[in-house]
């Protein structure tokens, strides 16, 4: 009986001592949790800064586009055919002309 008091005592004590190894461990991760969060809600604050920033800037940018599409001249008529000649001014026989048969 008493080498089972013994077994039993030394048995309580391993799994006390694990038990507190397992909360230190618990508690670190929990720390290292908290400061990953920490720095992701750092990281999304920034991302909104630079979004906003965005945001501002791009309105700017249209404006200048609609000054030079005023500015730009009207494109002229392009002629259909080179040159302006008419369908009269050549025969057809020459424009098609295959050689010699």
């Amino acid at each position: 009986m008493p080498e089972d008091l013994l077994m039993e005592r030394k048995v309580e004590l391993l799994v006390s001592m694990q038990t507190k190894e397992l909360r230190n461990e618990v508690s670190d991760l929990k720390k290292v949790i908290v400061d990953l969060n920490s720095q992701v809600v750092e990281i999304r604050n920034m991302v909104k800064q630079q979004e906003i920033k965005r945001e501002i800037a791009i309105p700017t940018e249209p404006e200048a586009e609609k000054t030079l599409e005023v500015t730009q001249a009207p494109p002229t008529p392009v002629e259909s055919h080179a040159g302006g000649f008419t369908s009269d001014d050549v025969d057809i026989r020459k424009i098609f002309y295959c050689g010699n048969k």
